[in-house]
């Protein structure tokens, strides 16, 4: 009874409200789906609304020389469905699952975006740190099979919230976050989240350099009694040195650019990682801070004429779909990544790519690694042959 009569009480106190509303126009209101020429949508005709769906699927093939090394074999290794959009042109939003990775959680992207203007947005949810430019690009479109071993010190997707934002023309970008920087939906372990910070310039927004774009970024969190710091090869092959326990500071230091004049993309990174281990020793005593860190230099070529651009498909001005030879890229990366005191790699990777058109990819990549310690089995060298056909939607 008393239930009836609050009901009874709320729809005459609002009845009056609801009543002065003026009914939206259909046509604003409309439903429409369709192709973007990217992604498969459903939105709102007047823009307000909007639904993209999309994915990828990398099938790959992989072989090594190394007697340390995997045994050879074909693995998905990533399957991906992702959906993201906006609300009333403010909130936006990221869902993104991955099907193919049996050793880490299904959702990779999961956060909210609040957008009322460019310069200051708030990102809450699981996405990646502003950090390191080479884990910020989009697997999609990397320029080689899989990225450098400077990776591993890449603090990746956890969950967390972000300030960032943008100037007018991306002369400027920034964000800082704090995350739990445990990995995908970790928990953190100590009661303080990380800390990082990254911005990046574009200066010069016509001319030769109009394409040049540098930056870097830092992070500082602490860990209590937590393993960290992997040398593995960037084939994921080989681990060359496993991770330590830290107790104590952790911080990252990064340095990063890249230009691309046309056909040709030239990219290269610093990262530098320190963390202490604090009462590790004997009898309580602190050990000395562990120090990793390197560089890579890549640069991508397309013979065929085609713009490359980072974070872009290159899309052949002939796809294969309608006769021609798709377009065709090469590239040559050279990496350096060294452990304090403990191992040390170098590694050349030389890649071809075949974009048949701007959503289907044949990768094929060649790796030579070099290490100063010799492996378990005593080599001190091995060779990697990766391919990849990727399909993106």
């Amino acid at each position: 009874m008393l239930r009836g009569v609050c009901l009874v009480g709320l729809c005459v106190l609002f009845a009056p409200g609801l009543a002065a509303q003026e009914p939206r126009d259909e046509e604003e209101t409309k439903l429409t789906a369709g192709w973007n020429g990217e992604n498969a949508y459903i939105g709102s005709s007047n823009g307000e609304f909007l639904i993209t769906f999309g994915g990828r699927i990398h099938t790959d093939f992989r072989a090594y020389t190394a007697d340390f090394a995997p045994s050879n074999t074909f693995l998905i290794r990533r399957a991906r469905f992702e959906t993201e959009g906006h609300f009333f042109n403010i909130f936006e939003y990221k869902i993104q699952a991955d099907f193919a990775d049996d050793e880490s959680t299904l959702l990779r992207d999961g956060f909210v975006n609040i957008h009322t203007n460019d310069i200051v947005q708030v990102m809450v949810g699981q996405f990646k740190a502003p950090f390191s430019q080479e884990e910020q690009q989009s697997s999609k479109y990397y320029g080689f099979v899989e990225r450098s071993m400077l990776n591993n010190l890449a603090p990746g997707r956890s969950p967390g919230v972000m300030v960032h934002g943008h100037t007018e023309n991306n002369v400027f970008r920034y964000g800082v976050s704090f995350q739990n920087d445990e990995g995908e939906l970790g928990l953190n372990r100590n009661g303080t989240p990380d800390l990082f910070a990254g911005a990046r310039f574009e200066p010069w927004t016509d001319g030769v350099l109009d394409t040049l774009s540098f930056g870097g970024g830092i992070g500082y969190g602490r860990r209590d009694k937590e393993r960290f710091v992997t040398g593995r090869t960037s084939s994921r092959s080989i681990v060359f040195f496993d991770k330590v326990p830290l107790d104590g500071r952790l911080i990252r230091r990064n340095l990063e650019g890249w230009f691309y004049p046309g056909r040709l993309l030239v990219e290269a990174e610093y990262d530098d990682v320190r963390g202490e281990r604090r009462g590790l020793g004997e009898d309580g005593a602190d050990l000395p801070t562990i120090r990793a860190g390197g560089f890579m230099v890549a640069a991508n070529y397309v013979l065929t004429g085609e713009t490359n651009e980072p974070e872009e498909p290159i899309t052949p001005r002939r796809p294969l779909h309608e006769g021609g030879p798709g377009a065709w890229e090469i590239g040559f990366r050279y990496q350096y990544f060294d452990i304090e005191a403990a191992n040390r790699s170098i590694e050349y990777t030389v890649g071809v790519n075949w974009w048949m058109n701007a959503f289907v990819r044949l990768a094929v990549n060649g790796g030579w690694e070099r290490f100063k310690n010799p492996l378990p089995s005593g080599e001190t060298s091995s060779f990697a042959f990766l391919t990849r056909l990727g399909l993106y939607f």
